[in-house]
């Protein structure tokens, strides 16, 4: 499978000492720290395969973040998720988050799910270019 870039355009950023979810200008989730991750982000995968800071592919600037090769770890008749996590504050009141992917991914097997509150949103598959995603996200709960 060929892994999947994701670079965040608008800020979403539950940072202390921040304005809550505004647009700000440099982005602070714009990965061009080259450190990944770092809050509001947090990566998980199977067999501990999480995504990744790359150079590889980058919409803007230098870096984005990648899906795990996991065709370097397949082993027949196993299926591997992994996930890269953006959190919001707590007393979101709702708005939007645009994304650029790279989803170079091919169905059946692969496919770039975006989950939003536990359920299934976006979905793209065998895009071989970067596509903005804009995200309407309700207000938290909290």
């Amino acid at each position: 499978a060929t892994p999947q870039t994701l670079a965040p355009t608008q800020s979403l950023a539950p940072t202390i000492g921040l304005a809550p979810i505004a647009p700000l200008d440099p982005n602070p989730d714009s990965f061009e720290t080259g450190v990944f991750p770092t809050p509001p982000w947090s990566t998980s995968g199977d067999d501990g395969l999480g995504w990744a800071i790359t150079t590889s592919k980058a919409e803007d600037g230098t870096y984005s973040i990648e899906s795990p090769d996991f065709e370097s770890v397949a082993r027949p008749g196993v299926s591997y998720a992994s996930n890269a996590t953006l959190d919001v504050c707590p007393g979101y009141p709702g708005g939007q988050v645009r994304l650029q992917v790279y989803p170079s991914v091919v169905p059946p097997f692969d496919i770039l799910l975006i989950y939003i509150d536990g359920e299934v949103g976006p979905q793209l598959a065998d895009v071989h270019e970067w596509t903005e995603l804009i995200i309407d996200l309700e207000p938290s709960d909290d």
